[in-house]
C-alpha cells in the first residue's frame, strides 16, 4: 500500500485499494493520491463505494480489501503478516471479480 504525505492510503503499487470498514466499502478519493482509472469508477459503482480517506488503523480493522486494474480485482487476505477479516477473499470481492 502507498501512503500519501498525510499518511493516508492513497492506492497499491499497481491498483485501487477498497476497503470495507463498519460496513461501508470505502476509496480513496483523488485528493488523497488514488489515481483515476476506468476500472476505478467501474468498482465504485458496482460496489456502491464510496471515496473517503483511509487511514492504515482503518485498514488493519477492515473485514474485506481488494485491489482493482485493468486485469481485474484480487483479494487482499493478509497485510503485514494479519488476516483481513477471515483471511480468506470476501464476498464482495468476489461478486466483484466475476463481474469486472
Amino acid at each position: 500500500m502507498l501512503l500519501n504525505t498525510a499518511g493516508r492510503i492513497a492506492e497499491s503499487t499497481v491498483a485501487k485499494v477498497f476497503v470495507l470498514v463498519d460496513g461501508f466499502m470505502l476509496t480513496p478519493p483523488l485528493e488523497d493520491g488514488a489515481l483515476p482509472e476506468i476500472m476505478r469508477a467501474e468498482a465504485i459503482k458496482l460496489a456502491r463505494a464510496e471515496e473517503r480517506s483511509i487511514s492504515v488503523e482503518m485498514i488493519r480493522r477492515a473485514s474485506e480489501v481488494f485491489l482493482a486494474n485493468a486485469l481485474g480485482v484480487r483479494p487482499v487476505t493478509h497485510i503485514d503478516g494479519h488476516a483481513v477479516g477471515d483471511g480468506e477473499a470476501g464476498l464482495i470481492t468476489q461478486l466483484l471479480a466475476t463481474r469486472l
